[in-house]
C-alpha cells in the first residue's frame, strides 16, 4: 500500500496500479486501496467510474472521511459544484478540521459564486494552512469586488508571499494588487505593483501595455497616455506586438481620447493579414476615416473574418460582412459631412 501511494504521489499511475492489485479484497486496507484506484480513475479523465468505487465505500462505512473528500474532489472535477458542497459537509460533520475538506468546501462556495461560505470557510482553513495562497488570492478577490480594500491588501499581500515566483499566478496576483491601489486613487503604487511583472519574466512592453489597462480601468488617462508614450520608444509602431496595443484600446471604447495612438496605427505598415487590420477598420469608423476604413476592412474581410465579424457584431447586427462596407463608407460620408464647417 505504502509504495502504490508513493507512486501515486510521484504522478506513476501505472505502477501504483499494478502494486494495489496485489492486495486482496478481503484485506482491511481494501477501502483505501478502491479510494486510490478511484483517484487514478479521476487523473485518467473518467471521474464518472471513480464516483461508483468511492460511494461503495462509503454505503460500507458513512464515516470514512477520506472517501467524502474524495467524493467532494470527484465532483468538482466534472463541476458538480453542488454535490461538491455536500459531500464536504459531510466530510466536515466527521472532522470538522479536515484541511481538504475545508478546501473543497470553499472551492465548490466558488464554483456557486457563495463568496460569504468562502469568506467563513477561509476564516478556519488561513489558520489550519497558513503557507496556502490559493484561498488567500480568493478571498482577496472577493473584498476587491466588495470594495474592501484594506481586507482585500491583506489576504493578496498574504498570496504574493506565499506564491512562488514561477507561478503565473503570480502575476495575477501583483495584478490584483495594482488594483487595490487604483482602486484608492493611487495609480503610481499601483503602477509599482505592476511593475514588479519584470521580475517576473513579463516582457517590459507587456508589463507597460498591463499598466495601461489598470490606468484606463480606474479612469487615469493623461497616466495610461504616458505609459502608451514610454511603450512607443521601444516598440516600433508597425511591429506584430502592437496587435495587443490594438485590441486595449478597443476594448477601452476611448476612441477620442486615444486619438492620436490610432492615428499613428493608421499610418504603419502592418501585413494584411494581421489582426490591428479588424481593429483599425472598427476605429476608423468610430473616427470618420474613411480611407482607412475602406483599406483596413478589405484586408481583414480576406484574412480575419471571424474577428472583423466579432467587433462589427453589436453595431451591425444581421448584416453579412460583405455588406458592411458599403453602408459604413456611406455613413461614415455622411457623418464627416455633418461636421464641416
Amino acid at each position: 500500500m505504502e509504495i502504490a501511494e508513493l507512486f501515486l504521489d510521484y504522478g506513476s499511475e501505472v505502477f501504483a496500479k499494478k502494486f494495489l492489485q496485489l492486495l486482496d479484497k478481503t484485506s482491511p486496507l481494501y477501502p483505501r486501496v478502491q479510494l486510490l484506484e478511484s483517484e487514478i480513475l479521476m487523473r485518467y479523465g473518467t471521474p464518472f467510474y471513480g464516483i461508483e468505487q468511492v460511494e461503495q465505500v462509503i454505503d460500507e462505512d458513512p464515516y470514512n472521511v477520506d472517501a467524502w473528500v474524495l467524493r467532494a474532489e470527484l465532483a468538482n472535477d466534472i463541476k458538480d459544484y453542488p454535490k461538491c458542497l455536500e459531500a464536504a459537509e459531510y466530510a466536515l460533520a466527521i472532522s470538522p478540521k479536515h484541511p481538504k475538506a475545508l478546501r473543497m468546501k470553499a472551492i465548490a462556495a466558488l464554483g456557486l459564486e457563495k463568496w460569504n461560505t468562502v469568506l467563513k470557510v477561509y476564516k478556519t482553513y488561513h489558520d489550519i494552512e497558513p503557507n496556502d495562497y490559493t484561498m488567500s488570492l480568493s478571498v482577496g478577490e472577493i473584498y476587491l469586488n466588495r470594495n474592501k480594500i484594506p481586507q482585500a491588501r491583506a489576504a493578496l499581500q498574504h498570496a504574493m508571499k506565499n506564491c512562488a515566483s514561477d507561478n503565473p499566478d503570480k502575476q495575477r496576483i501583483s495584478l490584483d494588487l495594482a488594483m487595490s491601489y487604483a482602486m484608492e486613487g493611487d495609480i503610481r503604487k499601483a503602477y509599482v505593483c505592476v511593475a514588479t511583472l519584470s521580475s517576473l519574466g513579463v516582457p517590459h512592453d507587456e508589463m507597460l501595455l498591463q499598466a495601461v489597462r489598470v490606468a484606463i480601468t480606474y479612469g487615469f488617462l493623461p497616466f495610461a497616455t504616458e505609459l502608451l508614450r514610454m511603450r512607443n520608444l521601444e516598440v516600433p509602431i508597425a511591429d506584430e506586438r502592437n496587435v495587443q496595443l490594438a485590441q486595449l484600446l478597443h476594448e477601452s471604447q476611448l476612441h477620442s481620447d486615444f486619438k492620436t495612438n490610432w492615428e499613428e496605427l493608421f499610418q504603419a505598415n502592418f501585413p494584411a493579414e494581421s489582426e490591428v487590420q479588424a481593429y483599425r477598420a472598427y476605429a476608423a469608423v468610430k473616427l470618420l476615416n474613411k480611407q482607412v476604413f475602406i483599406d483596413s476592412f478589405a484586408a481583414a474581410l480576406q484574412h480575419q473574418p471571424s474577428l472583423l465579424q466579432q467587433l462589427f457584431y453589436t453595431d451591425y447586427k444581421n448584416i453579412p460582412l460583405h455588406q458592411i462596407s458599403d453602408l459604413v463608407v456611406a455613413e461614415v460620408s455622411t457623418e464627416t459631412n455633418e461636421h464641416k464647417p
